[in-house]
């Protein structure tokens, strides 16, 4: 049993830092390097005192012994000198820690931690610092000279935000920048300064493909050491953004490059001569070949491999057909159609951008009746710019990684042409060299993917969910579908938050998956011929939605959605808002693999709700109660362009098409949350309220009030009764306190509640307001014990009670009703009917006038058990009735 910790051969300062970091993690291991590392290194050996370190030479170790191999600051195979053999070695685990990009020839292995980062070592401090693993002065010393080293003091381009907060923690566990600064930065050698020299009177300049590239040329007949000196002070000197210099010493020539643009990527130009390196600094051995011809194939392959230099300019077509924010929808279906394109840009009265909209847009409007719309209340006001001088991968990005199918092209504020999605991949086929169809982009038809959730699923689930839901994987496998969990369960897992309702979608028959899997837990499947979908109902009472991947559209606004079958993908770009249409695989060999096809993780990152196309909130206006309702719950924001969009839907009174029933479902559940008073709020601010009655408007009184029934509600929860309120009965009541008498009838009969319901509700709380005014009364007067109290409230509902307990204004009327809930409703009297006749007591209205009276006497506490009822009987018989009892029992 062995774990050797090794990098590549000529181990730098970075590679260096990182083997001493990863024998932070794995103290048992030996550190060796593959070969002999770089002068640099090799000086600091010999003068520094810093750091006691045993390495073993590779020649001394077994390497048939080796169990774990723990490579740093690479990942190619042909790097790692004599360890690449232990990569065949049975049994042998490998794990990688790098930071370069990828090729042909890297380890294969599931245990590698690969970041972009400016140096490995700001990985390996990452990981130390979120173990709470601290380190010495002296080893933040060495990390600090490989992270120097690697991000030329972090002014290389390559450096990112990530290198930077490394360096602080270095500095935070003792690290020496003085001692960093003097092993960095050498004095010349006098055969440095000649090669410099030399250096300099040869550069060559080269315009390839509109970037200026600078090679220099020297031969040495000697070997001279720490070129990468040499070749930083002529770049520094003359400020060169590439520069690639060629050296002929002994029998090679050695190539070292440098590039501060993104676009000369010098480690992959390097590679092509079998060396490497970072997009940033690169080096290469060229054997058996002379200076002049070393140049020759140089300037070959810069030729291929450095792209043309795009503008948006030379990208755009212009001018651009344009529509105003008044125009149309009917008359942009023309203009798209005249011009055959997909996509217009959209200007304000003075000319300036103000939205896109697009052909899909424009004509699922005209088929729901709206083209004499404006084009206004559908376009897409969240959308990305050029200037005509920025470069294609300024746009790429834009276009392809933004999902945005028109980019707009301005210069001072004007649009001066567009660019759009076809335009984007026409240059994508001319530089890979494929065939690519519209829309097959990877970036445009595949998912963000490697990550991986099914820890955190093992972690935030019940262990009966997650082996549940191994087991839907390998049913829908054995039956030849996709199984995937969806929706708000997956967003939920995401956000930590506790999730009990699973959705599961199958790319296939989901009705017939739903009676496999049943058979397998020994659960109930019913179908849903409909909606083409099932629910599996499981010994325990646990419920699961099953469905088949589909497809909706709608007939007309505000109308139930018709379904087709479908893929996963147009399954989720039905769905409401982006954070719910997160999916995770349960096919064994890929479960808990994440797809987000719309960018979910990135609004879950923003806490933003985000519709998934312009015309959500009109064919399903329901979806405007649930974004408020969302975006209350998680303390998200609208997004500026879904806002726009729904305040377009509310003004074009789209919410009243819904059906009573729907827009009272969708309601109901907005009152079922544990805040519903900030979505109320939310609904008077963006006038969904009104939409739904004129009269529902939330001024102060009534947010007091909306406040008090909130405490109340959740005052009652806490109690644990068997009687359940009907909250929304209870808001509602609020909602329209400060009204006249019948809008709460007309409310519900917007919601389309039966009429004798609601008249039940109007009669409730007017004897509820009526009840509340007698008992302040008596009770300032002092004239209402306990039994009064009961009197008065024991025949009004539970909702009114709760109701008027919200809203009244006194201490003492509070105190009674709340009494009233809790214990006078409950008290009891010991009597029954055969008690009475038992004493003698003839039948008839007699009995329930004693015991109306019994139980006055208990509330009162002037009897407290069945012997004093007794007694209080045959008094009351004898000094009210005038009867004595001669026969009654004791």
């Amino acid at each position: 049993m062995m774990d050797v910790i090794t990098t590549h051969v000529g181990a730098d300062f970075d590679a260096f830092a990182s083997m001493v970091a990863a024998k932070k993690l794995y103290p048992d291991a030996l550190i060796s390097f593959p070969g002999s590392p770089e002068k640099g290194l090799r000086d600091f050996f010999v003068v520094s005192a810093l750091y006691a370190l045993d390495i073993t030479p590779a020649t001394e170790i077994a390497l048939e012994k080796i169990t774990r191999l723990i490579v740093v600051d690479t990942r190619q195979r042909g790097r790692i000198g004599l360890f690449e053999k232990v990569l065949e070695n049975p049994g042998v685990e490998v794990i990688v820690y790098d930071h370069h990009p990828p090729s042909a020839d890297d380890i294969q292995t599931k245990r590698a931690f690969v970041s972009k980062t400016g140096a490995c070592v700001t990985l390996m401090a990452e990981i130390l610092q979120e173990k709470g693993i601290p380190l010495t002065p002296d080893e933040a010393t060495i990390l600090m000279l490989g992270l120097y080293e690697d991000t030329g003091a972090l002014k290389f381009v390559s450096t990112t935000p990530r290198d930077f907060r490394a360096a602080a923690f270095l500095l935070e566990q003792g690290a020496s920048l003085s001692v960093v600064s003097d092993l960095l930065i050498k004095e010349m050698t006098t055969e440095q300064v000649l090669l410099l020299h030399d250096l300099i009177r040869s550069t060559s300049h080269h315009r390839i493909h509109g970037i200026d590239i600078y090679i220099a040329t020297a031969s040495s007949e000697q070997y001279i050491g720490d070129m990468a000196v040499v070749v930083h002070k002529l770049r520094d000197m003359e400020n060169y953004n590439v520069l690639f210099v060629l050296v002929s010493m002994e029998d090679r020539v050695y190539l070292v490059a440098r590039s501060r643009l993104e676009n000369v990527h010098v480690g992959e130009i390097a590679r092509h001569f079998g060396g490497g390196g970072h997009p940033t600094a690169a080096s290469a051995t060229l054997k058996g070949v002379t200076l002049p011809e070393a140049k020759e194939m140089l300037l070959k392959v810069l030729e291929k491999m450095i792209p043309p230099k795009l503008v948006a300019r030379t990208m755009m077509s212009s001018p651009p057909i344009i529509a105003h924010e008044r125009t149309l929808i009917k008359d942009a279906q023309t203009l798209m159609t005249r011009y055959n394109i997909n996509g217009l840009v959209v200007v304000d009265e003075q000319e300036k951008i103000c939205g896109i909209v697009t052909r899909q847009t424009v004509e699922k409007a005209v088929y729901h009746g709206l083209e004499r719309s404006p084009v206004s209340q559908f376009m897409t006001t969240e959308f990305s710019t050029v200037t005509p001088e920025d470069s294609f991968e300024t746009v790429q990005q834009k276009v392809i990684g933004e999902s945005q199918r028109l980019l707009p092209v301005l210069e001072k504020d004007r649009v001066v042409g567009v660019i759009t999605r076809t335009d984007v991949m026409r240059i994508f086929r001319e530089r890979v060299g494929e065939k690519v169809g519209d829309g097959a982009l990877p970036t445009l038809s595949q998912p963000m993917r490697g990550k991986q959730i099914k820890k955190l699923m093992a972690e935030r689930l019940p262990v009966h969910v997650y082996e549940f839901l191994k087991k839907a994987g390998e049913v829908a496998e054995e039956m030849g579908f996709q199984a995937y969990g969806v929706g708000g369960f997956v967003r939920d897992l995401l956000l930590r938050r506790d999730t009990f309702d699973i959705d599961i979608v199958v790319e296939g028959d989901g009705m017939a998956f739903s009676e496999r899997l049943a058979a397998y837990t020994n659960g109930v499947s019913k179908r849903h011929r409909k909606f083409k979908t099932a629910s599996l109902t499981l010994p325990d009472g646990f419920q699961v939605d099953i469905a088949s991947a589909r497809l909706e559209y709608y007939d007309r606004p505000a109308a139930l959605p018709t379904v087709t079958h479908s893929s996963i993908k147009l399954d989720l770009f039905r769905r409401d808002f982006t954070i719910n249409t997160l999916a995770v695989r349960l096919k064994p060999d890929s479960f808990g693999q994440l797809l987000d096809f719309f960018g979910a993780q990135e609004d879950l990152r923003e806490r933003r709700i985000r519709v998934l196309n312009n015309l959500s909130f009109v064919e399903d206006p329901t979806r405007i109660l649930r974004a408020i309702r969302f975006e209350q719950r998680f303390g998200f924001r609208l997004g500026k362009h879904t806002l726009n969009l729904m305040k377009h839907a509310i003004q074009n009174n789209f919410i009243d098409l819904l059906s009573g029933k729907r827009l009272f479902n969708e309601f109901s559940l907005i009152l079922e949350e544990e805040d519903p008073v900030a979505m109320l709020k939310r609904m008077d601010e963006l006038d969904v309220l009104k939409a739904i009655h004129p009269k529902l408007v939330i001024h102060e009184r009534i947010l007091n009030l909306l406040r008090a029934v909130r405490e109340t509600l959740a005052w009652y929860d806490l109690l644990f009764q068997r009687q359940k309120a009907d909250k929304w009965v209870v808001y509602l009541f609020a909602l329209t306190d400060y009204t006249r008498p019948e809008v709460l009838g007309e409310v519900m009969e917007r919601f389309k509640i039966p009429p004798k319901s609601r008249q039940k509700w109007q009669d409730e709380r007017r004897e509820g307001m009526i009840c509340l005014g007698q008992l302040k009364k008596r009770l300032k007067e002092g004239t209402c014990p306990p039994s009064c109290v009961h009197e008065k409230l024991s025949p009004l509902h539970l909702n009114t009670l709760l109701f008027m307990l919200a809203k009244a204004d006194t201490v003492s009327v509070k105190r009674e009703i709340s009494s009233f809930v809790t214990d006078y409703s409950r008290v009891k009297i010991s009597l029954k009917g055969h008690d009475l006749k038992d004493m003698g007591i003839p039948q008839g209205p007699i009995y329930q006038e004693i015991f109306r009276n019994l139980l006055k006497q208990r509330l009162d506490g002037k009897i407290k058990n069945k012997r004093e009822e007794i007694s209080w009987v045959l008094k009351y018989m004898k000094d009210v009735k005038g009867e004595g009892l001669a026969n009654a029992r004791a």
